[in-house]
């Protein structure tokens, strides 16, 4: 059986979701839009762009960007997750491994409360998943719909403990999602396929929860809701989200931009399109040292880009598509145990795209 590898899953849940990060914002006026931050021509949301002749402008020149959660409301999405990584590895002689993968995820979700504060709950409910992934020509299927034999469950661990395990949230009417709780389903169906249910003290079993919380489900949950400005937006205003990662040895900066392009009208709903852009500083020595070796890095090479529409009429995510790209390039050099002297060079090449749709959940 092939064996999706481990990177595959990091990359899915931790890696270029700048377009929905919590963090600092600014805001400041921009005197044009930036066309060089379309998606490309043959996206599916490039279909909607405002530019084509049948798309009717909304006639407003601003509009107030903020969610408006309605208790008792369900709404649903699904979240589409496309995966490239190309890795080459330079030695005594060249390896070159191609993996690809989308997954589909179809979440319900439901309001449940909003304080004063704004502060919505909502229950959370990924109802359904699917995936294809091509790793060196040979191809994987998986759905919640089939039935799993026992060895084929760790394969995909994390789909099939998302499953129909509802969890809730707590999100600001700007997007911030500020807390995630009522996972035990989750973590605790990760414990028991890893033997380790009844291994694990309570502070364990607390931290145990927690890493799910921040390595698979915050990230893949903000997805759903980009961080928005939360004040009265005009056409060519725009945003920054700022925020901290690592890339290989680096420390980056990571500057998310949000320009409104348009207003335009769907149906009954007046639309706000949004252009998202990512720029990267970094920090840190590209030349390391360890147990005799020599890591050289070069720079790291991270960009992004991408189109939101936002349901400004009921303060929903209408649809959106983006793309993040890194490359990341090292050399290693050093004397083996063996007394043999090695000299390699890896280069990975990672495309991440994230589509986003609003959906009726009874569909799923």
């Amino acid at each position: 059986m092939i064996e999706r590898p481990l990177f595959i899953l990091i990359i899915s849940f931790t890696s270029f979701i700048f377009f929905s990060c919590e963090s600092n914002k600014e805001e400041k006026n921009a005197a044009k839009v930036q066309n060089e931050s379309a998606v490309e021509q043959n996206s599916e949301i490039a279909k909607n762009d405002s530019s084509d002749k049948d798309v009717e402008k909304a006639g407003i020149e601003s509009a107030k960007l903020a969610y408006k959660f309605k208790a008792g409301e369900t709404f649903g999405y699904n979240l589409r997750m496309i995966s490239q990584n190309n890795q080459t590895i330079i030695a005594d002689s060249v390896a070159a491994s191609n993996l690809e993968e989308t997954v589909d995820y179809y979440f319900e979700i439901t309001v449940n409360s909003i304080d004063k504060q704004q502060i919505a709950d909502l229950t959370i409910n990924v109802k359904k998943i699917t995936l294809h992934s091509i790793i060196n020509g040979q191809q994987i299927y998986y759905s919640t719909d089939s039935m799993l034999p026992e060895e084929s469950r760790k394969q995909f661990l994390e789909f099939e403990a998302l499953h129909n395990k509802p969890y809730r949230i707590k999100i600001s009417n700007t997007g911030e999602i500020s807390n995630v709780y009522s996972v035990d389903a989750i973590s605790d169906f990760i414990l028991k396929e890893q033997g380790l249910i009844d291994s694990l003290s309570t502070i364990e079993n607390l931290k145990f929860s927690q890493n799910v919380i921040d390595g698979m489900i915050q990230p893949l949950t903000q997805q759903l809701f980009r961080v928005l400005s939360g004040r009265d937006m005009k056409i060519g205003d725009a945003w920054e989200n700022n925020y901290q990662s690592t890339v290989a040895v680096f420390q980056v900066e990571n500057i998310a931009r949000f320009t409104v392009r348009n207003f335009i009208k769907n149906d009954e709903l007046i639309i706000a399109e949004i252009d998202a852009d990512l720029e990267i500083d970094y920090t840190g020595e590209n030349r390391v040292s360890e147990n005799g070796f020599i890591y050289s890095f070069d720079e790291p090479n991270v960009s992004g880009r991408g189109q939101i529409l936002f349901d400004v009429t009921n303060g929903l995510l209408y649809e959106s598509e983006t793309e993040t790209s890194m490359q990341i390039n090292f050399s290693v050099e050093g004397i083996a145990s063996n007394q043999v002297k090695q000299n390699v060079k890896r280069e990975e090449i990672v495309v991440n795209k994230n589509i986003i749709r609003r959906m009726n959940p009874n569909s799923f």
